[in-house]
């Protein structure tokens, strides 16, 4: 699988309080383990944006979009990736 990085796609990376499931494996938060993560496999970190104030998956979204249109990003679409039990 190529995983090389297209320059003109970016990653936001957002986070609510880390669930008891997940908490031993992302201890400094999930969002900060992704980025590392993304960052090893070549993503460049300031392609990475961060949301830190969101405390559920809905309010991650509705922040997300305001942080993207701060910075004149226009979206069409996206792509959430969540856990099961999320809903």
């Amino acid at each position: 699988m190529d995983q090389s990085w297209t320059r003109p796609r970016g990653l936001v990376l957002g986070q609510a309080p880390t669930p008891p499931p997940t908490v031993s494996r992302f201890p400094r938060g999930e969002a900060v383990h992704y980025k590392e993560h993304a960052t090893k496999l070549g993503v460049p970190g300031d392609a990475i944006l961060g949301e830190p104030r969101a405390t559920s998956t809905g309010e991650n979204v509705t922040n997300t979009r305001a942080l993207l249109e701060q910075r004149g990003v226009a979206v069409a679409s996206a792509v959430l990736v969540s856990r099961p039990y999320q809903q």
